[in-house]
């Protein structure tokens, strides 16, 4: 039986508190307002939630990440409409940093799919990394859009955003990285990111 998951989410003001200054001070209609950052930003906690596992240390259950290893240097993946060869790449990067990592570094690739071609997809990611890549300790699970962890770690839904990577310790976001990149430059960003996280 799933345990209820209360999200507790604080959306930004920021919005209004800049619109409202915005007319106060009089400024021209044509002066845009800074777009709101994506995903989680540096110091929120992540929250808890259960996505289905098809790969990985938890594959076949509904393991809370943040739940289970959230006190651990971790990185989640959130990714819909991205292609297999970037998914597979940042797969790679991850379980060669995990397997690399003095502190248990965790690493989990969680894709929102509601179509039948986007489930399709996510089990074909999974039969890539344990088949062909032979990736054992990097976590594949998806979950379906509507699900109340897509709006909590604000993975957009517009198209805007293939992928976004989460990167936190003992809860607390250090980075989010959106449209990570499955090239060198990318890549090396996301390693960056994933051992900056290890730093005591």
């Amino acid at each position: 039986m799933k345990r209820t998951i209360a999200a507790a989410w604080t959306s930004l003001a920021a919005g209004g508190a800049i619109a409202a200054a915005v007319i106060a001070l009089g400024l021209a209609p044509a002066e845009k307002v800074a777009a709101k950052p994506i995903g989680l930003k540096q110091g929120d906690i992540v929250t808890p939630f259960e996505p289905h596992h098809l790969a990985g240390p938890d594959k076949g259950t509904e393991t809370c990440p943040p739940c289970k290893y959230g006190m651990l240097p971790a990185v989640q993946v959130w990714a819909r409409g991205e292609s297999d060869q970037v998914l597979l790449g940042i797969a790679q990067r991850l379980s060669s940093e995990m397997t690399a990592s003095k502190k248990d570094l965790r690493a989990f690739m969680i894709l929102v799919a509601d179509t039948e071609a986007e489930k399709a997809q996510a089990k074909r990611v999974a039969a890539g990394m344990e088949t062909d890549l032979k990736i054992k300790n990097v976590a594949l699970a998806h979950l379906p859009s509507n699900h109340e962890a897509v709006a909590n770690y604000g993975f957009p839904l517009d198209g805007s955003v293939k992928n976004m990577a989460v990167v936190y310790s003992k809860l607390k976001v250090t980075e989010t990285i959106p449209n990570v990149l499955a090239d060198p430059i990318g890549l090396d960003d996301l390693s960056r990111a994933v051992r900056a996280a290890q730093i005591d």
